[in-house]
Order: structure tokens, then C-alpha cells, then sequence
């Protein structure tokens, strides 16, 4: 009995063949390593099948649905959050010295700001207490394990980027880099909101730590390294951020208009959400004004009342958010399933532990990406002998074809 599973398609059979053999011979490739790959292609399928009813929905709404517009959306954030944990910053071959600060000081922020629901503020906590653990520092796959353990009191979901408001109007638009967008601003404010219940002195004030924080966190782990480069060039003063409590706010704020101002109009812009300048007239006409020359420009005190407002965790829609119980329910189903082709195959016993969320997760990818070609590789010298036969009876054929035509008048 042959399974084929529907996540692997006929043109990655040969790819998977020779990844498995690789795999089962270690010697063959030192520090063999295609954990990203195999993501690419299990998340590939879900990313496409959502694709046609993603772009119908945007195409649909218009930009300036006010009930999409007015919100910051959680599932955008822990979204954002599930990429960049757990496939942006593992791609990392060593995670120490700068790069091991630079992360340390990223959760930390998160922990401190991130304005999340409880059980996802318990597995940052956890997560960067795991990573204090390590002060030498460990590996990308290493931190990828730290950050996919999930317990019922603390996780944070795998949502294989589901996005709301950061929904692009086709799959290479918007999404993760939004979520960032939007998980920084909410860092930004959530400091202010954090140093006003401590009623901090404002010369006591380190309004340069969320900002630093975010650079060195693009400079070391953001993926796209020309988009990391444009930002150390716009946070190069960083360190120059005035003690007032606001200044955060608009440091960044101003960075991501000129961001803005200079993707408009590039290839990477979706053009169902062209990149304004935020906020546009119709979600704060009190932050812009004319001047004596009818130029629009900011309000700046108004700007600020918006920008505090519009991020705080009162105006965050947690609607439609997946939680513990919801999680277990799925991975339940795939472990039904997978439990199902394993008794068709006699390999009952091999099925992991419920409970373990890790092993379970590379069962199931083994079982579905692997599964098949495991079979064919245990007849490869059957098939290679036929292919052979059939490939020396076809010369055999045309070279006495051609022999008897050089005799034929």
C-alpha cells in the first residue's frame, strides 16, 4: 500500500526522496539542516488555498471601511508574533555575543509593553527566562524549540499567518512586515502607558530603550537585509531621543511615514492599500492642518492624542484569536489522522505522545512529507535496474533504425 499524501505534490516527490536518503545517511552532509524548507512547503499549501478567498474579501472592501481601519487587530500582532519567533529569528545560525543582547532585550520590551492576553504575556516571560538561562548563547533551531513550547497557562497560537487588517489584497503583500509595523507602535505607546501608572519623573525616563531595542532587533534578525539596512540609516540618532514620554511615540511614528513616503509607488506596494501617510484624513482630520501656503501638515498634539489612542489595548480588537483548548483540538485531529495511515501501515507504535507538541508536529510532517518516498526508496534499485533495461532497449532500437537507413536507397 502506497500513500501519497495531498501536501505532496508529484514535482517535490524527487525532493523529498533525496532529502529523506540525506536525512538517514548523516555522514553524507555535515550539519544537514532543511527544517526551513520543509515549513516553506507544509505552510506553501495552506498559504495558497487562502489566497483566492483573500484576495475576493479585499477586493470587496474598500480602504476606508471604517470598522477595519479604527481597530489594531490582536490576531495581526500575535501573528506577526508567531512568524517572527518562530521562522524569522531561528534562521539565525548562532544566536550570541550582540546578536544574544540584542534578543534579550527584545523580549524584554515585549514582556514589559506587548499589551497581550494573559497566556501569551505568560510565554514571553517563560521564553525570555529561557533565554537568560543561556547567557553563551545557542543556536537558531535551538531557540526555535524554546519558542514552540506551549503550555495550556502559557502559548503563544501558530497561526500560519492569519491576517486581518494586515491581509494583503494577494499573498506577497502587507502581512508580516504590517504586523511588525503595528507591534512596534503598540511597544511605543505601551511604555508611555506603563511610565504613567509608575508616575516616572520625566528626566528619569528612558525613552530610548523601546526605540533601541527595535533597531537592533532589525539590524540582527529581520529578514529582509536591504529594508534593515534603509532602517539603521533612519534610526542612526537614536540615541539622541529627548527624556519626554512622547518622544518615542513620534520618533517612530515619523520614521514609518518617511518609510512610507519612500515605498510608494514601488513594486512592493499593494495596490488595493497604496502607503499613505498615517493617519490619512479620513481616521484623524484633526492631525492634519493647512498652513498660510494651504500645505497639509501634521498637528502635532494632535497626532500624538490619536497615536495614543489608537494603539492603546483599549482600542484592540481580540476577536477571532485562537486559544489553548483550540490548538489541542486540531493538533488532536491531525494526530487522528496520521494515527489512521500508520495503522493502515503497521506503524501504530511509532505514533508519539499527545502531550508532546514538538514531536508530534515533526511526526506529522514526517509522515506526511516522507511517508511515500520512504517507500520508494526502499525499491530504488528495482526501479533503477528497469529504467536502466528500458533505457538500453530504446538505444538499441534507434541505433539499428539508423544502421538499416544508411543501407536504404
Amino acid at each position: 500500500f502506497l500513500f501519497i499524501s495531498r501536501d505532496v505534490g508529484k514535482r517535490n516527490l524527487f525532493n523529498y526522496a533525496l532529502r529523506t536518503y540525506i536525512r538517514k545517511h548523516p555522514t553524507l552532509i555535515q550539519n544537514y539542516n532543511d527544517d526551513d524548507l520543509e515549513e516553506i512547503i507544509l505552510r506553501k499549501k495552506a498559504l495558497k488555498n487562502k489566497n483566492e478567498v483573500v484576495t475576493a474579501t479585499k477586493q470587496q472592501k474598500s480602504i476606508n471601511n471604517e470598522s477595519d481601519i479604527k481597530k489594531v487587530y490582536m490576531l495581526d500582532m500575535e501573528s506577526g508574533l508567531d512568524f517572527m519567533l518562530r521562522r524569522e529569528i531561528c534562521k539565525i545560525n548562532e544566536i550570541n555575543n550582540d546578536a544574544y543582547n540584542a534578543l534579550v532585550k527584545w523580549l524584554t520590551v515585549l514582556v514589559k509593553y506587548f499589551p497581550g492576553r494573559e497566556p501569551v504575556m505568560t510565554y514571553l516571560t517563560r521564553l525570555l527566562d529561557e533565554v537568560k538561562s543561556q547567557p553563551n548563547g545557542f543556536t537558531g533551531n535551538e531557540f526555535r524549540r524554546m519558542a514552540n513550547r506551549k503550555t495550556e497557562d502559557a502559548y503563544l497560537p501558530t497561526y500560519f499567518q492569519q491576517w486581518r487588517h494586515c491581509a494583503g489584497s494577494a499573498n506577497q503583500y502587507r502581512g508580516y512586515p504590517c504586523a511588525v509595523w503595528l507591534i512596534f507602535h503598540s511597544l511605543t505607546v505601551g511604555q508611555v502607558r506603563f511610565e504613567e501608572k509608575k508616575s516616572v519623573p520625566s528626566d528619569k525616563l528612558d525613552m530610548i530603550e523601546v526605540p533601541l531595542a527595535i533597531k537592533n532587533f532589525i539590524k540582527y534578525f529581520f529578514g529582509c537585509r536591504e529594508c534593515s539596512d534603509h532602517f539603521m540609516k533612519e534610526t542612526v540618532n537614536v540615541e539622541d531621543i529627548q527624556p519626554n514620554k512622547y518622544e518615542a511615540v513620534l520618533y517612530l511614528w515619523n520614521i514609518h511615514n518617511r518609510v512610507n513616503e519612500r515605498l510608494h509607488g514601488e513594486i512592493s506596494e499593494d495596490p488595493l492599500h497604496p502607503k499613505l501617510q498615517f493617519p490619512p484624513i479620513p481616521l484623524c482630520k484633526q492631525c492634519h492642518k493647512l498652513d498660510k501656503d494651504d500645505v497639509t501638515s501634521f498637528n502635532k498634539d494632535r497626532t500624538i492624542e490619536f497615536l495614543l489612542e489608537f494603539y492603546s489595548k483599549d482600542n484592540i480588537d481580540s476577536s477571532n484569536l485562537t486559544d489553548f483548548q483550540q490548538q489541542s483540538i486540531r493538533k488532536l485531529r491531525s494526530r487522528q489522522k496520521w494515527k489512521q495511515i500508520n495503522e493502515n501501515d503497521g506503524n501504530i507504535n511509532n505514533i508519539p505522545d499527545e502531550n508532546s507538541d514538538n514531536e508530534l508536529s515533526k511526526y506529522i510532517k514526517k509522515s506526511s512529507l516522507f511517508g511515500t518516498t520512504t517507500m520508494l526508496l526502499k525499491h530504488f534499485k528495482i526501479y533503477f535496474i528497469v529504467t536502466c533495461f528500458v533505457f538500453v532497449i530504446f538505444l538499441r532500437y534507434r541505433f539499428c533504425k539508423v544502421k538499416k537507413k544508411r543501407y536504404t536507397l
